[in-house]
């Protein structure tokens, strides 16, 4: 599995605002600059985090972003999740179904999928659960220690 970039520009702009010392909100324009990609780009990952109810925006005067919750609560699976979406990894297609159907029985072939495909689910579950055993506080406190 290949992850976008955008799940790291994603976690940036909740790193950024998650800082204690951020005292107002910041903008799809300033997220932009200080990560140079392009404002369009940003706009629609921040609305990703926005759909997902991550982070919150503001519009107008004084407008922009900042985080929902607390850092705490805020996990890595939740950044993933919003970008990326929570689809499994393999889409059935029913390839063996069609390539074996005259060489095994349906049975042989159905059981082939179910044990494929199961062991799929069960990495993408570990690899979920690994994610969201990471908080966005977590991350901070390790920048903080490392600084």
């Amino acid at each position: 599995m290949r992850l976008s970039g955008a799940v790291e520009q994603a976690c940036c702009i909740v790193i950024l605002l998650a800082h204690p010392d951020l005292r107002s909100p910041v903008t799809n324009q300033s997220l932009a600059r200080q990560m140079g990609v392009s404002p369009t780009y940003i706009t629609k990952v921040t609305r990703k985090l926005v759909t997902a109810q991550l982070i919150t925006s503001a519009r107008g005067a004084g407008g922009g972003f900042r985080l929902a919750r607390a850092s705490t609560e805020l996990t890595l699976w939740d950044i993933v999740a919003a970008v990326e979406g929570t689809e499994s990894f393999v889409q059935y297609q029913g390839v063996a179904e069609r390539m074996f159907a005259r060489q095994a029985d349906d049975s042989k072939i159905k059981r082939g999928e179910v044990s494929i495909l199961g062991a799929f689910d069960r990495a993408q579950a570990r690899w979920a659960e690994t994610l969201q055993s990471v908080t966005l506080h977590d991350i901070i406190r390790e920048l903080m220690n490392n600084g």
